[in-house]
């Protein structure tokens, strides 16, 4: 092809490197948490299964080609705990994915993540808890009525969810069972929390530090004769989904109801 023709060529073409050569990968720069560790139980994987961090470059985009070594330290350690886990992975295809948990309760713990010649990157602050004083509590449960029908239409009620905790606990859930005779009907009814800053889009199952207003549905299933017209007890739990395979008890309440047929 003549200069002539190949200039006219390059002209006409929108490109990002210089013609006639080819493109270059873009040249890593920083590390960023797109994940933010969320407030969990001591030994609780970070992250729910893996804690990922990315190596961007400098318009904020994964690098697929980069393989650095990245390492996970505490910045802020509030409860003078210990990091379980391989601290220092190596990243595939840009992302680091790091198996993490912390071994002790605290309030404001941060995570600093470290490459040779990159900027590093901090967590957001958040809590580890013991299981035995978990920072979440259920008030002010209340039931438009106490009167259940079995196989009937549900019945509303509502609850403030409390969070002590510093930062936001995310897989946060109220299921409600029907106890009567030592038998526990699960399945009753349940929801994940959803509360948001007012600015924000909400996450279900996200609770935030303070009070957060919760509202659902309880339906007494027709459970072919586990259950009898009488009086019974509905019970509400508020869990913690912690991973795929796990959830963490955080508080319990129940108030007496009557079942009709």
């Amino acid at each position: 092809m003549s200069n002539a023709k190949r200039l006219h060529l390059c002209a006409g073409l929108l490109v990002l490197a210089a013609c006639g050569s080819e493109p270059t990968a873009p040249a890593a720069f920083k590390l960023a948490f797109f994940v933010q560790p969320t407030t969990a139980p001591t030994n609780a994987r970070l992250g729910g299964e893996f804690l990922p961090v990315f190596i961007l470059d400098s318009y904020g985009r994964v690098v697929p080609t980069a393989t650095d070594t990245v390492t996970v330290a505490f910045g802020a350690n509030p409860g003078g705990a210990g990091l379980v886990g391989p601290s220092t992975v190596t990243a595939i295809s840009g992302v680091a994915y790091f198996h993490l948990s912390i071994d002790g309760p605290g309030e404001g713990y941060t995570l600093v993540a470290t490459a040779r010649n990159l900027d590093s990157a901090t967590t957001a602050a958040f809590s580890v808890y013991d299981t035995l004083a978990p920072p979440a509590h259920v008030e002010n449960l209340q039931l438009a009525s106490t009167t259940l029908t079995m196989g009937g239409p549900g019945v509303a009620y509502t609850a403030d969810v409390v969070s002590t905790s510093v930062g936001t606990m995310a897989g946060v859930y109220i299921q409600a069972y029907i106890d009567q005779g030592g038998a526990a009907i699960h399945g009753a009814g349940g929801a994940q929390v959803s509360c948001g800053a007012p600015t924000a889009i909400p996450r279900y199952g996200d609770l935030p530090p303070g009070t957060c207003p919760f509202r659902f549905t309880v339906n007494v299933p027709n459970t072919g004769g586990s259950l009898v017209a009488g009086a019974a007890t509905a019970r509400f739990e508020l869990r913690q989904n912690v991973s795929l395979t796990q959830n963490v008890l955080l508080d319990s309440v129940s108030t007496a109801v009557t079942l009709i047929p």
